[in-house]
């Protein structure tokens, strides 16, 4: 087989023009490819979405499944925090309790006992000194006159 003239004078230059428009080529190509597969894909994932009322029923569900949970769960926390501050006034009372019971026992105790002994103390002057001076008399009567101290007649 005998080169064509046109293949046997091949120069550089027309081989690096040959190859250009060959790689310039299949880079389109490769570019149409990807384009279409990418169109291709839009088209068929268009019928597989959800469409917008499906959406925003979705969305609407969610809300209101969130916002049933959020309630729930400031519900529970509000009454945990009521049953705390419960236990924390009754623990506060039984001690102000104690304390007030405590402080005011002593107060009674210690302001009792010197009520009680000034009050013995004033009683028992009182009915010494009445006792005293009407003992005191009766020996006196009895050894100082002449009277008999049961009858008081005379004696002497």
């Amino acid at each position: 087989m005998e080169a064509l003239p046109h293949e046997a004078i091949s120069t550089p230059r027309e081989k690096s023009r040959w190859h250009g428009l060959r790689l310039a080529g299949l880079i389109t190509l490769f570019a149409l490819l990807g384009a279409g597969l990418l169109v291709g894909g839009f088209l068929i994932g268009q019928s597989t979405r959800d469409s917008a009322a499906t959406v925003k029923q979705k969305l609407a569900d969610q809300a209101t499944k969130d916002h049933a949970q959020a309630s729930a769960a400031l519900k529970a926390q509000s009454n945990r925090l009521n049953d705390k501050v419960l236990r924390v006034a009754d623990v506060a009372r039984a001690n102000g309790y104690s304390s007030g019971q405590s402080a005011g026992y002593q107060s009674g105790v210690s302001d009792g006992t010197a009520q009680g002994f000034n009050q013995g103390y004033d009683e028992g002057n009182a009915d010494g000194y009445s006792d005293g001076s009407y003992d005191g008399y009766s020996e006196g009567f009895d050894e100082g006159t002449c009277h008999d101290p049961i009858t008081y007649e005379y004696v002497c």
